[in-house]
């Protein structure tokens, strides 16, 4: 593992915080976690790095989806200083639509595209602070 890294365990554990505080929370506290914070654009291997750990460890918390993952991925590149950004895609399905979060640093997505899936989304927005 490198040095100054997440483990699996506490992947694992801010999956499943962040998967009950989209269950329990109203819509405006679940905006406020997910506003874009700005730093140094995180390098490519650590966008893999968190993707990877975010992805792989959601799967053993029941009801893990897309927002809950990109909270986590939020969260971790905050605490490590780095730009992180949530944007919100739709996809025509018949009548109605998928929506998918994914989660940016700079031009890289962290998570969200594990299936190659973005190219199929058209994003509607960036979730940021009002004031800018």
């Amino acid at each position: 593992m490198r040095s100054g890294t997440f483990s699996y365990p506490k992947y694992f554990a801010l999956n499943a915080f962040f998967r009950v505080q989209v269950v329990i929370r109203k819509y405006e506290d679940i905006k406020t976690l997910s506003l874009s914070c700005d730093g140094a654009i995180a390098p490519l291997s650590t966008c893999r790095w968190i993707g990877y750990h975010t992805y792989i460890s959601s799967k053993a918390v029941p009801g893990a989806n897309c927002l809950s993952r990109a909270l986590t991925a939020m969260f971790v590149l905050r605490s490590k200083g780095y730009h992180a950004q949530m944007r919100v895609g739709v996809k025509p399905e018949g009548r109605s639509f998928l929506a998918h979060a994914f989660v940016y640093s700079g031009d890289e997505i962290v998570v969200g595209d594990e299936n190659g899936e973005a190219a199929e989304f058209l994003f509607l927005t960036a979730m940021q602070n009002a004031s800018k």
